[in-house]
């Protein structure tokens, strides 16, 4: 009787299950203002908007998607999400959170060349207008924000 065998189906499980949990959370290049440690993304197909970053246990910074969802958008639009999601956490906390990390997206995609002109750049304001508010919870850009972007993009 070969000893062996009855380990390769456990051996099996545990690979299967190291793999889906290193699918769940991956580096993301994008570091915290505090510590310099790696913001994770993570995959959530239960999510019904684009996603977002939030702070948990041990004060790990893990930004949370439903790339279903993400990728149906335009690249410009994942990109400037994703980046203003990264810059939301890559530089110290204040007030205007949201308008800095518009400004560092905008400026980070457009020297990327992702938005080289002022043309792509109103193709993103429009794509980012008519997502419904459900797509992105609570920080959707609003007209002023727009604005700030507008100013950022140019400078």
């Amino acid at each position: 009787m070969n000893r062996e065998t009855p380990l390769k189906p456990i051996i099996a499980v545990m690979a299967l299950s190291l793999s889906a949990t290193l699918a769940q959370a991956e580096p993301t290049g994008c570091r915290t203002w505090g510590t310099g440690e790696d913001v994770v993304t993570r995959h959530d197909s239960g999510l019904t908007h684009l996603g977002g970053a939030s702070v948990e246990s041990g004060n790990t910074v893990v930004i949370t998607t439903n790339r279903d969802i993400l990728s149906q958008q335009p690249k410009f639009v994942q990109e400037f999400w994703y980046s203003f999601e990264c810059a939301r956490f890559h530089s110290p906390p204040r007030e205007e959170d949201d308008y800095m990390a518009d400004c560092m997206a905008v400026r980070e995609i457009r020297d990327m060349d992702i938005l080289p002109n002022e043309s792509d750049f109103r193709q993103l304001v429009a794509e980012l207008k008519a997502l419904p508010d459900k797509m992105w919870p609570g920080r959707k850009p609003d007209e002023v924000r727009l604005q700030n972007m507008e100013v950022c993009f140019g400078t």
